[in-house]
């Protein structure tokens, strides 16, 4: 008989009894106290598979990775370097009910940079600076096989001296619309020794349902995720969906 969903959310909380002690990202209080908390494992990561996450009652059943591939232009002829990089994964997440979500993602990352040409003079023209860093991460999240319950995972980050800052990020699938917005620790509750914590809070309307730690901890890194706990079962396979191709996302160390 399959274990229920408190009791396997239990189950993962006594399976890390260190992950109370590591310093978590700051969430909205409501979610903070009517949410399971839920320490995540990040199991092994073979060659052209994505790494094994569990958290509660979900896991990676399967997976694909390809491989990372970044162009840039020749900095020789010019007074900018431009470097792409691309990375795409997919991966099957199921719970313990068997239900299952596909998820297919693709990280996208642009920069441009000024380069310092120095001379004989000892003067120089342009710096090493970003000008422009374009950030964008996609997925599309179909829950049981049906084609007509498809979500799409949406993040774009743009910075540099030469562009106003901007951010987006939503889940939505065309009726419904998740925001997710980066969370991290408070400035007061950082530990010297410690990395500090980040991650994403989601909200749907002015609520907030769930939120995913990708990095903090005092010994290595601490990966957490909140859900709330009247979330249907089908919000909650979606949003695990979402954070485990964000856990991912953010793991890869690859990317220019």
């Amino acid at each position: 008989m399959a274990m229920t969903w408190t009791a396997l959310c239990i189950g993962g909380l006594l399976a890390a009894p260190g992950a109370a002690a590591a310093q978590d990202i700051l969430i909205d209080p409501g979610l903070a106290g009517n949410a399971y908390k839920l320490p995540v494992k990040k199991g092994p990561q073979w060659p052209f598979k994505i790494a094994k996450w569990r958290f509660g009652e979900f896991a990676v059943a399967s997976s694909k990775m390809g491989a990372t591939t970044t162009t840039s232009n020749l900095p020789i002829f010019t007074f900018t370097d431009k470097r792409k990089g691309t990375n795409k994964f997919s991966f099957v997440l199921v719970n313990a009910s068997n239900d299952s979500a596909q998820v297919r993602a693709e990280h996208l990352r642009r920069v441009m940079e000024g380069r310092s040409i120095a001379s004989v003079n000892g003067w120089s023209v342009d710096a090493d600076m970003p000008i422009e860093v374009s950030d964008q991460f996609s997925a599309s999240i179909v829950v049981a096989g049906d084609t007509t319950e498809t979500w799409t995972l949406t993040r774009l980050l743009t910075d540099g001296s030469d562009v106003e800052r901007t951010y987006e990020a939503i889940l939505t699938d065309g009726e419904r619309t998740i925001v997710f917005e980066p969370a991290s620790v408070r400035m007061a509750d950082r530990k010297p020794l410690a990395s500090p914590a980040y991650g994403y809070e989601f909200f749907e309307g002015e609520e907030s349902i769930g939120a995913v730690q990708y990095q903090g901890g005092t010994f290595g890194q601490t990966y957490i995720v909140w859900l709330r706990k009247d979330l249907g079962a089908g919000t909650r396979l979606v949003l695990a969906a979402a954070m485990t191709a964000l856990l991912q996302m953010t793991s890869n160390d690859a990317m220019p």
